[in-house]
């Protein structure tokens, strides 16, 4: 809404301190064919790079923990000057126990750092709230 200009629209704002977003929320994914060349050229005009930056290192980590739509998992990457900030949390279902961890690194390899982060979720314990989730959905 700020990038738009449309700040008088929005009536209350959540911060990330309080509730981190699932992966990829709010950005928008278009696909197209290799050789569509006027689709190419359209969405150069509306394609923002930090955006996209900050996606990728949310997926990575995302992929790294095998998580989907049923799993307790939340990210948020931001691009500010010239480093991206991944920070994540991984819950058990209820909310009784989390995992958040956060980290920086730099532009040029956002996968790397989101792969990073869900190693250290994991290490943390997160492993363990995963690995029960999908025990049970295996099981059902």
């Amino acid at each position: 809404m700020e990038r738009l200009k449309l700040n008088k629209y929005i009536s209350s704002v959540i911060s990330v301190k309080q509730i981190l977003p699932a992966v990829g929320q709010g950005a928008l994914g278009i696909e197209i064919r290799d050789d569509n060349l006027f689709a190419q050229k359209v969405l150069r005009k509306i394609h923002h790079e930090r955006t996209s930056i900050a996606i990728r290192a949310e997926r990575a980590l995302l992929k790294s923990l095998e998580g989907g739509c049923q799993v307790p998992i939340g990210a948020y990457g931001s691009v500010k000057a010239n480093v991206l900030s991944l920070e994540a949390i991984v819950g058990s279902i209820d909310g009784s126990i989390t995992f958040r961890k956060n980290i920086t690194g730099s532009l040029k390899n956002p996968e790397k750092l989101g792969e990073k982060l869900a190693a250290q979720l994991l290490k943390a314990g997160a492993s363990e709230i995963l690995d029960d989730i999908y025990k049970k959905s295996r099981n059902k």
